[in-house]
């Protein structure tokens, strides 16, 4: 057993090594690569993208901001429409059964006639207020007996 654990820490010591002598070459290849200059130019190409992200991100809340908002509006839209069916729904069902039997075209039919017949009351009335200012156009002069002239004419102001 105690052979065991001396192959191991050797190995564990041997691979640690290698380990150490990889990290060794990479920093000392790497100080030659950064320089103030670099460093410069990194950090100002870093505040170029954070400006750049922070431009993104704003563009991205407003666009969520307008989304938000059309939603609601998609939301609120839909309520009436709800509403508006309800409403509909609740008339359907005050209606008379006979009518909610009548099929389309029938209803269709009655309601054009109903049109027709407001059509001839209007027409009707029209003609009756003609006749209405023809009688109060009428003025006549009675001469009575007596010889004295009255003047005789139609009063519908009431």
């Amino acid at each position: 057993m105690d052979s065991f654990k001396t192959l191991m820490t050797g190995i564990e010591t041997r691979n640690l090594g290698m380990v150490m002598d990889n990290l060794d070459k990479q920093m000392h290849k790497s100080e030659g690569e950064y320089s103030s200059i670099n460093l410069l130019k990194a950090d100002h190409l870093e505040n170029s993208s954070t400006k750049s992200s922070n431009a993104k991100l704003e563009s991205v809340k407003a666009k969520l901001a307008e989304i938000t908002e059309i939603k609601l509006k998609l939301v609120i839209e839909n309520k009436k429409m709800k509403q508006a069916i309800d409403l509909v729904n609740c008339r359907a069902i005050d209606c008379q059964p006979e009518l909610r039997a009548m099929d389309i075209k029938t209803l269709e039919e009655e309601h054009n006639a109903l049109l027709s017949d407001k059509a001839g009351e209007t027409e009707y009335l029209k003609s009756l207020r003609e006749q209405v200012e023809k009688l109060k156009g009428i003025s006549l002069v009675a001469k009575c007996s007596c010889g004295e002239e009255y003047r005789v004419q139609t009063d519908l102001s009431a």
